[in-house]
Parts: structure tokens; sequence; C-alpha cells
């Protein structure tokens, strides 16, 4: 189902499998979300460079911040990235993204 919101819990749980090495398939079939849900919070995990300990450490609002759909840091890497190649588009990247 399309939008549907994941649980924190259960993002943690993709993490630590993947860890622990298994296919995002396996992760999927187990945790009954679909594979590209479980590419998303793989690729931003491995986007933020964090731990699974710093996963561990972290409250559910903070992961909610760093995994939700409207992740900040994402935004403000694609923002830099595009007003270094293309200052004239900063003005606009700025006021839709921000």
């Amino acid at each position: 189902m399309a939008n549907k919101l994941t649980e924190m819990s259960k993002i943690r749980q993709a993490i630590k499998l993947y860890c622990k090495g298994e296919s995002k398939m396996f992760i999927s079939n187990q945790l009954e979300l679909s594979r590209n849900t479980v590419k998303k919070y793989i690729s931003l995990y491995q986007l933020y460079g964090l731990s699974f300990e710093d996963m561990r450490s972290k409250s559910d609002a903070e992961l909610d911040v760093l995994f939700s759909g409207g992740s900040w840091l994402s935004i403000g890497y694609r923002y830099d990235t595009a007003k270094n190649k293309a200052p004239a588009l900063s003005f606009l990247l700025l006021h839709l993204f921000y």
C-alpha cells in the first residue's frame, strides 16, 4: 500500500537484519514490508553513514526525523550540490524544498 507509515521498530529490525547480512528480499518477507520500502531505509541508513549502535542509541523521534519523507540532510545535500553547479537555480530550489 502506498504512503503507509512504517513503524520505527520495523525500521530498526530491517537495519539490524541488513547488518547481519540478510538480503533485502529476506528482510521484506520477514517484516512484511515491500522490497522498495526496505531498499529506501537501507539506502538512507547508508547515506547517513550510521552504525547500528548509532541507530540503537537514537530515540524513535530522532529516527523519524532521519527516515521520514522530508529527510533534511538529503534535501540540504541536493540543494548544496545544485547550488554549486548552477547558481541561477539555487533560488528556485530553495523555495521548492525549504
